[in-house]
């Protein structure tokens, strides 16, 4: 019986020549992008480097400043507006060229990010991938500014979540695409790994 094939592909310098959160910021505040991202954080991202806070407790203070800022009704609706107007624009043509290659031969996409789910989960969905990426936490029909999870879907959290995600994956063929660190241990588990060969 031939095996099922899957592959995976980190997103952010992967497929995109950019992080897909940094530039939703800077979709979003516009000229203000860096002083509301980078100014207003200067104290928590020195913790962060002395080791006293995580990169994950800065991305939840930005992403909280974010909601205060455009508002928790309307932070879904931007998302789907980047993803209409700004993320095309940031897919490499060789990850498209790839992509479509392997729809062609009827395999398993998965997009495995460290992004946001408000993202990247439409072009996910119309590209024909699976996404496994930070959910957003909703209550009483609101954006809470945390994440589902407690651990940025990123290093080990990555093969964790796939592995939820396909409990039978070693009966499978697999591929993996990433460009960082973080991608490493997602590369390490797969049948053939590809690391930063999508150049542009």
């Amino acid at each position: 019986m031939k095996k099922k094939e899957i592959v995976f592909f980190d997103f952010d310098g992967t497929i995109t020549t950019k992080d897909s959160t940094k530039e939703f910021y800077k979709f979003v505040y516009g000229g203000f992008f860096w002083f509301r991202y980078y100014f207003t954080n200067l104290l928590f991202y020195f913790l962060v480097k002395v080791k006293t806070k995580n990169y994950l407790q800065l991305k939840i203070k930005r992403l909280k400043d974010l909601i205060n800022y455009v508002g928790s009704e309307n932070l879904k609706s931007k998302g789907l507006e980047f993803q209409r107007k700004i993320l095309p624009g940031l897919i490499k043509k060789d990850a498209l060229k790839k992509i479509e290659e392997y729809k062609l031969k009827g395999m398993n996409l998965v997009i495995v990010s460290a992004s946001m789910d408000i993202l990247i989960n439409e072009w996910s969905k119309e590209n024909g991938f699976v996404t496994i990426t930070n959910e957003l936490e909703l209550k009483s029909n609101k954006y809470t500014g945390k994440f589902v999870r407690e651990k940025d879907c990123n290093f080990e959290e990555k093969v964790i979540r796939i592995r939820e995600k396909f409990p039978n994956l070693d009966a499978n063929y697999t591929y993996a695409y990433g460009d960082t660190q973080g991608d490493m241990a997602m590369l390490e588990i797969a049948d053939e790994s590809y690391y930063n060969v999508l150049k542009k």
